[in-house]
């Protein structure tokens, strides 16, 4: 095997990736990859720092904010505000995904199988229950069962949820989705995204 085999298939980012990955290698590799000659490889690949960037990314969502979007849409009787507000609120307390509420923007990854199914959800005094649909890692095939109950200080979640599906009562009786729109469609994660913003 030689190493101008090996090293044509190697793209300069995955070089960085490695070398940089490599600092908890004994001490005489350390200063190997500390030599002049690693550096350079590096910083031919666009690499600025020896350990990287500081990851930047937006601010985590509060009960704070919780209470500003409750103030912006609680008077309001539109069922895509309601449908927001009850998603964003039962999202946030159970730290569910985007793509558990919604559905992925590229129309031909969108899988009726995924759908959260309306007749899953049972509303209670203090709570409030749906299932979520199975997954391929899913041994039981049962789908997973997400219970959301109140938090301290935060907007009464049951009150969300019972506005929420008495809109989805009024207008969409047959329809099968816990989660649809006014246009009875289910939400994609650029509807959600531009609703966030």
């Amino acid at each position: 095997m030689s190493l101008s085999k090996d090293s044509s298939s190697i793209q300069n980012r995955s070089t960085c990736t490695y070398l940089g990955s490599r600092t908890n290698w004994s001490p005489i590799s350390q200063k190997s990859v500390k030599s002049p000659l690693i550096f350079g490889s590096m910083d031919s690949c666009g690499a600025k720092q020896y350990r990287g960037t500081p990851t930047i990314h937006k601010s985590p969502l509060t009960v704070a904010d919780l209470l500003v979007v409750s103030h912006d849409l609680v008077p309001s009787t539109e069922h895509d505000d309601l449908l927001f507000y009850a998603q964003l609120n039962t999202g946030f307390t159970r730290l569910l995904c985007l793509g558990e509420l919604t559905w992925p923007n590229q129309i031909s990854l969108c899988d009726y199988r995924k759908v959260t199914l309306r007749s899953s959800l049972e509303l209670h005094v203090r709570e409030y229950l749906f299932w979520l649909p199975t997954h391929k890692a899913d041994t039981t095939f049962e789908g997973n069962r997400i219970v959301i109950q109140k938090i301290s200080n935060a907007p009464n979640l049951c009150s969300i949820m019972e506005h929420y599906t008495r809109s989805c009562d009024t207008h969409f009786t047959f329809h099968p989705q816990l989660w649809i729109k006014a246009n009875g469609t289910v939400p994609l994660h650029s509807w959600f995204i531009a609703c966030l913003q």
